[in-house]
Parts: C-alpha cells; structure tokens; sequence
C-alpha cells in the first residue's frame, strides 16, 4: 500500500543444535510478532552442513567478514547484519525489540530443535495432519472434538501433530487427575503442557507460554481450571471478607488465596441467594479462569500481542471428575 511501512526481511543461518541460532531464531520471532512490517526466515542446518552452506550464503552474497560468524544473519537487500550479538543490537538499536538471555532453557531448545531438524531431513517426522497455518479456532475446536472421543471411550481419533512444533500449549492451574494429552486425546508432542503452582502466573510459567508460543508455534493455548482445595479455601475467605470476618490462613494458602480473591468477590456479587454450594464452586471455578487467562495477557505484553493479532486462540477450559471439561 503506497505510504505503507517498507517491509524488512531477516535472514538467520545456523546449526540446529547451537543455543545461539535458538536465540536468534526466538528473537526473528518476537520482531515479527511485534512489527507487522517486518519478515523473517529461520535456517537451521546440521553441524555437518554448516562450513559449506555458510561458505555458499557469503559467496552469493559477497560477504567478507573480517571473522567467522555464527549464527550468520542477514537482510533480503543483502546487508550483512553480523551474529546474534550484532543481531540482538540491530533489534534493540532499531526497534526496540530484546530478548532476555534466562527467559527460556536455551539449551533444551536446541535439543528440541536438532532432533526435530533431523527427523525431518531424514524423512522420518511423522506426517504433519495439522495443515501449516491453521488456524487457533480450528486447533481448538479439534481438542473439544478430542475430549469428546476420550470421553465417550472411542479414542485414537484425528491427531494434531505438527511438523513445525506442537499444535497447543495447555497451561494447568492446578492439578487434574488425568494428564490434559489424554483428555484431549492426542499424542505427546501435539500438546506441551505448562503446569504452575498454586494458580501463580509466575516468570517461569510465563517464560514456558511464551515458548510454545514463539518457538514451538502453538496456534492455541488451552487454560484449565479445577476445583481444588485453594479454590474453597478462597471462596469461604471471601464470604468471611463480606461478613467482616477475620480467618487468619498459613502462608502458603494465603497467597493462593490473594490470587483468587478477585475473581470470588466477582462471583458473591452476581450470585442469586438461591443458589446452592455445588452451583456456585462452578461459577468461581469458571470465573477463577477467565481471570487467570487475563492476568496471563496482562503479564505477557508478548503473548497478548500475538493474541491480539490472531496468531493463537485461547480455549478457556474448566474441569470437573465425571464431568469432563466444558469451555468457559
């Protein structure tokens, strides 16, 4: 579109199993999520294949650089932009971009990263039933469909194995009794599940969501909730709040209990006085993750954006024994 910003292309070659190219490939990521003018195109390769096709991309493009680079990063006008180190100034110099050296476990990346590159240069990946680029609507009404097979004892349906990463990434609040792959029926390395302590949305977790988001290319992120003691503990506090109560708690509850509060506040507001004990444990419980998915959105400026601009959906998700999961 005339008067529209220049589009930019960035380059980044390496080998597949440096903790480098991971943070330069997670870094091309987060510029494009963040800067919708901006392309780029991450080159893995073998430890095999590096000298030769470093030495092909500098002769085709006349690169002389005055020592050996790696990962090796440059534009679609042919500028040679230099290795991570020149690539993380260009990023923070021109856009303001930064990708923080502990926000991910690098290494195991680019574990993850040589064996899923291997698997697929040998031909042995298992075939992708995810289309590239499909989108989080469709992944997340595939797991529903997933959990209706579980549930009705059928299993071994359509499975969302993606040849780019894992089709969602499902954020655990607290633990439920059976493992959420099962529950949406899928294989291992369709869903990576992030489990947090106590509900807390913490650096960690938020460091988990954003890899499966950026390096891992999950089109959805399923949150679920259960019904948990913390959970009671937190209604029953805020009941006492509203009655003027004073119920000391051990530590350890009590800031599972602060998180909630909010939400089960929320909850005694619009709650009928005819409403029974059972009726409104699933109102907190249902209320408890919408609010954890939006502290997650307030926490993460990455993952709303990438929300914002439909490079996932959220599935929203409470869970119950004998009942299942139902969408919240």
């Amino acid at each position: 579109m005339p008067g529209g910003p220049e589009r930019v292309t960035y380059y980044v070659l390496g080998t597949a199993d440096s903790a480098d190219f991971a943070k330069a490939e997670a870094l091309a990521t987060l510029l494009q999520a963040r800067l919708p003018s901006i392309d780029c195109e991450a080159v893995p390769v073998t430890p095999a294949d590096w000298s030769a096709e470093y030495d092909s991309v500098c002769r085709q493009r006349s690169f002389a650089p005055a020592k050996a680079l790696h990962p090796l990063v440059w534009t679609g006008t042919g500028a040679l932009v230099g290795d991570l180190a020149a690539f993380r100034t260009e990023c923070r110099a021109k856009y303001s971009v930064e990708l923080a050296d502990d926000a991910l476990p690098w290494a195991e990346i680019a574990k993850e990263n040589m064996a899923a590159h291997t698997m697929l240069k040998e031909g042995s990946l298992p075939t992708a039933q995810l289309a590239p680029g499909a989108p989080g609507a469709a992944v997340c009404e595939e797991l529903l469909a997933g959990h209706e097979r579980y549930r009705s004892g059928v299993g071994a349906g359509a499975s969302l194995r993606a040849v780019d990463g894992v089709a969602a990434t499902a954020l655990v609040l607290n633990p439920v009794e059976v493992e959420p792959r099962v529950l949406f029926d899928q294989p291992e390395d369709a869903v990576f599940v992030v489990p947090c302590v106590f509900g807390a949305i913490d650096d960690l977790t938020i460091g988990n969501l954003e890899h499966g988001a950026l390096t891992l290319h999950a089109r959805a992120l399923a949150v679920i909730g259960s019904d948990s003691p913390e959970l009671r503990v937190a209604l029953r506090a805020a009941q006492a709040r509203l009655a003027m109560r004073d119920e000391p708690l051990p530590q350890a509850v009590a800031e599972a209990v602060d998180r909630m509060m909010p939400a089960m506040l929320r909850v005694l507001a619009v709650a009928t006085p005819d409403c029974d004990e059972a009726e409104l444990l699933e109102i907190a419980l249902e209320e408890y993750v919408r609010e954890a998915c939006d502290e997650l959105l307030r926490a993460s400026p990455l993952l709303a954006e990438l929300f914002k601009r439909g490079k996932f959906d959220i599935l929203r998700l409470a869970y119950a024994p004998g009942r299942g999961l139902w969408r919240v």
